[in-house]
Protein backbone atom coordinates (compact mmCIF):
# COMPACT_ATOMS: atom_id res chain seq x y z
CA UNK A 1 0.00 0.00 0.00
CA UNK A 2 1.05 3.43 -0.68
CA UNK A 3 -0.52 7.32 0.81
CA UNK A 4 0.53 9.91 -1.58
CA UNK A 5 -0.56 13.38 -0.42
CA UNK A 6 -0.94 15.54 -3.26
CA UNK A 7 -1.44 19.67 -2.79
CA UNK A 8 -2.95 21.87 -5.40
CA UNK A 9 -3.35 25.55 -4.98
CA UNK A 10 -6.82 27.25 -5.43
CA UNK A 11 -5.67 29.22 -9.15
CA UNK A 12 -4.43 25.77 -10.09
CA UNK A 13 -7.15 24.07 -9.30
CA UNK A 14 -9.32 26.34 -11.04
CA UNK A 15 -7.03 26.26 -13.95
CA UNK A 16 -7.23 22.14 -13.78
CA UNK A 17 -11.33 22.58 -13.67
CA UNK A 18 -11.39 20.60 -10.60
CA UNK A 19 -15.19 21.81 -9.78
CA UNK A 20 -16.37 19.21 -7.52
CA UNK A 21 -16.08 15.94 -6.20
CA UNK A 22 -16.62 14.13 -9.20
CA UNK A 23 -14.14 16.47 -11.15
CA UNK A 24 -11.30 15.30 -7.90
CA UNK A 25 -12.07 11.86 -8.38
CA UNK A 26 -11.77 11.42 -11.94
CA UNK A 27 -8.27 13.56 -11.55
CA UNK A 28 -6.95 11.05 -9.37
CA UNK A 29 -7.33 8.29 -11.91
CA UNK A 30 -4.57 10.56 -13.91
CA UNK A 31 -1.99 8.76 -10.87
CA UNK A 32 -2.02 5.64 -12.48
CA UNK A 33 -1.56 4.15 -15.61
CA UNK A 34 -4.99 1.84 -16.25
CA UNK A 35 -7.45 0.88 -19.28
CA UNK A 36 -10.61 2.30 -19.15
CA UNK A 37 -13.31 0.63 -17.20
CA UNK A 38 -10.48 -0.70 -14.78
CA UNK A 39 -12.06 -1.09 -11.47
CA UNK A 40 -10.88 1.47 -9.02
CA UNK A 41 -8.26 0.12 -6.17
CA UNK A 42 -7.66 3.51 -4.64
CA UNK A 43 -9.46 5.23 -1.84
CA UNK A 44 -9.51 9.31 -1.54
CA UNK A 45 -9.90 12.32 0.29
CA UNK A 46 -10.27 15.95 0.08
CA UNK A 47 -9.27 18.76 2.31
CA UNK A 48 -9.28 22.48 2.05
CA UNK A 49 -6.11 24.01 3.56
CA UNK A 50 -5.22 27.70 3.84
CA UNK A 51 -3.95 27.97 0.20
CA UNK A 52 -5.65 25.42 -1.46
CA UNK A 53 -6.50 21.85 -1.67
CA UNK A 54 -5.08 18.66 0.03
CA UNK A 55 -6.27 15.24 -1.80
CA UNK A 56 -5.07 12.57 0.18
CA UNK A 57 -4.75 8.91 -1.64
CA UNK A 58 -4.30 5.36 -0.44
CA UNK A 59 -3.87 2.78 -3.31
CA UNK A 60 -2.62 -0.55 -3.82
CA UNK A 61 0.40 0.38 -6.24
CA UNK A 62 2.84 3.25 -6.55
CA UNK A 63 0.98 6.29 -8.02
CA UNK A 64 2.79 8.36 -10.61
CA UNK A 65 2.70 12.52 -10.60
CA UNK A 66 0.26 13.25 -12.87
CA UNK A 67 0.98 16.75 -15.19
CA UNK A 68 -1.19 18.84 -13.52
CA UNK A 69 0.56 18.78 -10.31
CA UNK A 70 3.61 20.50 -9.82
CA UNK A 71 6.68 19.26 -9.89
CA UNK A 72 8.15 19.80 -6.38
CA UNK A 73 8.27 17.82 -2.42
CA UNK A 74 5.56 20.69 -1.25
CA UNK A 75 2.93 19.56 -4.12
CA UNK A 76 3.66 15.66 -4.32
CA UNK A 77 4.96 13.59 -1.82
CA UNK A 78 4.29 9.37 -1.82
CA UNK A 79 5.63 6.78 0.11
CA UNK A 80 5.01 3.28 0.57
CA UNK A 81 3.54 1.81 4.48
CA UNK A 82 5.16 0.19 6.46
CA UNK A 83 4.84 -3.64 6.71
CA UNK A 84 4.76 -3.03 10.94
CA UNK A 85 2.32 -0.16 10.49
CA UNK A 86 -1.07 -1.91 10.87
CA UNK A 87 0.06 -4.34 13.43
CA UNK A 88 -0.39 -2.18 16.62
CA UNK A 89 -3.44 -2.35 18.90
CA UNK A 90 -4.83 1.52 19.70
CA UNK A 91 -4.79 4.19 16.85
CA UNK A 92 -6.10 7.44 16.57
CA UNK A 93 -8.07 7.78 13.26
CA UNK A 94 -10.18 10.30 11.38
CA UNK A 95 -12.50 9.36 8.82
CA UNK A 96 -14.91 11.25 5.96
CA UNK A 97 -17.95 9.07 5.59
CA UNK A 98 -20.95 9.19 3.86
CA UNK A 99 -23.27 8.03 6.95
CA UNK A 100 -26.24 7.29 5.25
CA UNK A 101 -29.02 4.63 5.44
CA UNK A 102 -31.23 3.25 2.53
CA UNK A 103 -35.15 4.15 2.79
CA UNK A 104 -38.34 3.64 0.30
CA UNK A 105 -40.27 6.61 -0.76
CA UNK A 106 -43.16 5.88 -0.93
CA UNK A 107 -42.78 3.42 1.79
CA UNK A 108 -44.19 0.64 -0.56
CA UNK A 109 -42.16 1.02 -3.51
CA UNK A 110 -39.39 -1.39 -4.85
CA UNK A 111 -36.89 0.99 -5.32
CA UNK A 112 -34.71 1.67 -2.04
CA UNK A 113 -32.74 5.13 -1.95
CA UNK A 114 -29.91 7.05 0.45
CA UNK A 115 -30.40 9.51 2.90
CA UNK A 116 -27.67 10.83 4.46
CA UNK A 117 -27.74 11.14 8.34
CA UNK A 118 -27.43 14.15 10.11
CA UNK A 119 -28.51 13.73 13.45
CA UNK A 120 -25.72 13.49 16.33
CA UNK A 121 -27.22 10.35 17.71
CA UNK A 122 -27.39 8.52 14.81
CA UNK A 123 -24.25 9.42 13.28
CA UNK A 124 -22.57 7.63 17.13
CA UNK A 125 -24.91 4.52 15.94
CA UNK A 126 -23.63 4.55 12.23
CA UNK A 127 -20.07 4.60 13.49
CA UNK A 128 -20.23 2.19 16.39
CA UNK A 129 -22.23 -0.22 13.90
CA UNK A 130 -19.49 -0.04 11.48
CA UNK A 131 -16.49 -0.33 13.31
CA UNK A 132 -17.94 -3.86 14.88
CA UNK A 133 -18.71 -4.98 11.60
CA UNK A 134 -14.92 -3.61 10.40
CA UNK A 135 -13.35 -5.46 13.26
CA UNK A 136 -12.83 -2.78 15.88
CA UNK A 137 -14.23 -0.79 18.83
CA UNK A 138 -14.40 2.91 19.63
CA UNK A 139 -12.46 3.28 22.55
CA UNK A 140 -14.20 6.76 24.01
CA UNK A 141 -17.37 9.23 22.03
CA UNK A 142 -15.80 10.32 18.96
CA UNK A 143 -15.68 14.26 17.90
CA UNK A 144 -18.32 14.22 15.04
CA UNK A 145 -18.98 16.94 12.73
CA UNK A 146 -21.43 17.14 10.16
CA UNK A 147 -20.62 18.60 6.57
CA UNK A 148 -22.77 20.49 4.24
CA UNK A 149 -24.12 19.18 1.32
CA UNK A 150 -21.95 18.71 -1.46
CA UNK A 151 -23.30 18.46 -5.07
CA UNK A 152 -21.82 17.41 -8.30
CA UNK A 153 -22.02 16.98 -12.07
CA UNK A 154 -21.28 13.22 -13.64
CA UNK A 155 -21.63 12.82 -17.20
CA UNK A 156 -22.38 8.80 -17.59
CA UNK A 157 -21.25 6.81 -20.97
CA UNK A 158 -23.43 8.34 -23.02
CA UNK A 159 -22.08 11.73 -22.94
CA UNK A 160 -25.85 12.74 -20.73
CA UNK A 161 -24.97 15.14 -17.35
CA UNK A 162 -26.49 13.69 -14.12
CA UNK A 163 -26.74 15.38 -10.68
CA UNK A 164 -25.96 14.19 -7.91
CA UNK A 165 -25.48 15.14 -4.06
CA UNK A 166 -23.81 13.30 -1.06
CA UNK A 167 -23.75 14.49 2.79
CA UNK A 168 -20.93 13.33 4.61
CA UNK A 169 -19.59 13.48 8.35
CA UNK A 170 -16.50 14.16 9.71
CA UNK A 171 -15.27 11.14 12.85
CA UNK A 172 -12.12 11.58 15.05
CA UNK A 173 -11.37 9.10 17.99
CA UNK A 174 -9.60 6.79 19.21
CA UNK A 175 -9.72 2.80 18.19
CA UNK A 176 -8.89 -0.46 19.61
CA UNK A 177 -8.35 -2.88 17.13
CA UNK A 178 -10.87 -6.70 17.75
CA UNK A 179 -10.65 -8.45 14.33
CA UNK A 180 -6.76 -7.76 12.35
CA UNK A 181 -8.52 -9.08 9.08
CA UNK A 182 -11.49 -7.24 9.13
CA UNK A 183 -9.58 -3.88 10.25
CA UNK A 184 -7.04 -4.77 7.47
CA UNK A 185 -9.72 -5.17 4.77
CA UNK A 186 -11.44 -1.60 6.49
CA UNK A 187 -8.36 -0.01 5.49
CA UNK A 188 -7.66 -1.05 2.30
CA UNK A 189 -11.16 -1.31 1.16
CA UNK A 190 -12.74 1.77 2.69
CA UNK A 191 -16.22 2.23 5.10
CA UNK A 192 -19.47 3.24 3.93
CA UNK A 193 -20.79 4.16 0.56
CA UNK A 194 -19.67 6.37 -2.02
CA UNK A 195 -15.97 5.63 -2.10
CA UNK A 196 -15.63 6.67 -5.35
CA UNK A 197 -16.17 10.35 -4.19
CA UNK A 198 -13.87 10.99 -1.36
CA UNK A 199 -15.39 9.13 1.61
CA UNK A 200 -13.96 5.90 3.59
CA UNK A 201 -10.81 6.88 4.11
CA UNK A 202 -9.61 5.48 7.47
CA UNK A 203 -6.58 8.08 8.03
CA UNK A 204 -4.56 6.22 11.21
CA UNK A 205 -1.83 7.11 13.77
CA UNK A 206 -1.01 4.97 15.80
CA UNK A 207 -0.86 5.31 19.64
CA UNK A 208 0.03 3.93 22.96
CA UNK A 209 -2.55 2.06 24.90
Amino acid sequence: MHLTEIRIDFEAAALGQFADAYQWHQRAWDCFDKPDGSERDFLTRLDRIDDGWKLLVLSAEQPRRPRWCPDTPLNWRTRPIPDDFLQHEHYAFSLRANASKKVRNPPEARNSRRVALHKIPDLEEWISRKAELHGFGIQERPEIKTLPRERFVRRDGSGTHKLGTHGGADFQGRLTVIDRDRFLTAFQSGIGPARAFGYGLLVLAPISS
